[in-house]
């Protein structure tokens, strides 16, 4: 009879250390991951306004991810801003801008990303970006006897980016992005020429990316 008796006394006495651990063991598996990402994108803005004809660039974004799909991050980028415009005077003489400004964007932002499956998900986030501007637009005029080049000079501006990014994992490591969203200014670039601030400009618009996450 002390047999039994001492194999039941372990027995219980053994349980509710197994079940403790087994559950301790799981609430371990299902917390949230934390870990590093970096992502590589290229803008294209369809530019709102008269100023700007178009703008292509690049950007690389690096970040962490911190509880359930909350992401915060970092941005380094560079864009292409192209404008080019003529009017005509009397049909002989003629003045125009023409040229393009190449604008590095620093700044960081967040967002949050919401999982559809293994192979989807989709994230909705916004960042600040100060665009340091390198400015390299001309003022034309020629007449059938005289042309006139003057260079313009165009100030850093801010802006905020909105939008919503879809992303195919193609593996755990590695995802495929694109993206929908509007870059929207925040403090605006003065226009200076011959000295003399003339105009505000804007780099803003209606916003496409396509890129790759890692």
């Amino acid at each position: 009879m002390k047999t039994p008796l001492c194999l039941l006394f372990l027995s219980t006495s053994l349980l509710p250390v197994t079940a403790q651990e087994y559950m301790g063991m799981e609430s371990y598996e299902e917390e949230p991951e934390t870990r590093l990402f970096g992502s590589i994108a290229s803008p294209v803005v369809f530019p709102d306004g008269d100023d700007w004809d178009y703008s292509a660039g690049i950007e690389g974004r690096l970040g962490i991810t911190l509880g359930r799909g909350l992401r915060i991050y970092g941005l380094l980028g560079y864009s292409y801003w192209y404008t080019e415009g003529d009017a005509w005077i009397d049909g002989f003489d003629s003045e125009g801008v023409e040229g393009d400004a190449g604008v590095f964007s620093v700044g960081g932002g967040i967002e949050y990303m919401v999982e559809i499956n293994p192979s989807h998900s989709f994230s909705f986030g916004a960042n600040y970006q100060y665009q340091y501007v390198d400015s390299h637009v001309d003022y034309n005029f020629s007449t059938p006897f005289l042309i006139e080049r003057e260079k313009i000079h165009i100030d850093d501006a801010s802006a905020v980016y909105a939008g919503v990014d879809y992303y195919f994992h193609y593996n755990p490591s590695v995802a495929l992005s694109f993206g929908l969203g509007y870059l929207f200014n925040i403090d605006t670039a003065g226009v200076s020429f011959q000295g003399e601030h003339v105009k505000d400009t804007k780099f803003e618009g209606f916003t496409l990316r396509v890129g790759a996450e890692f």
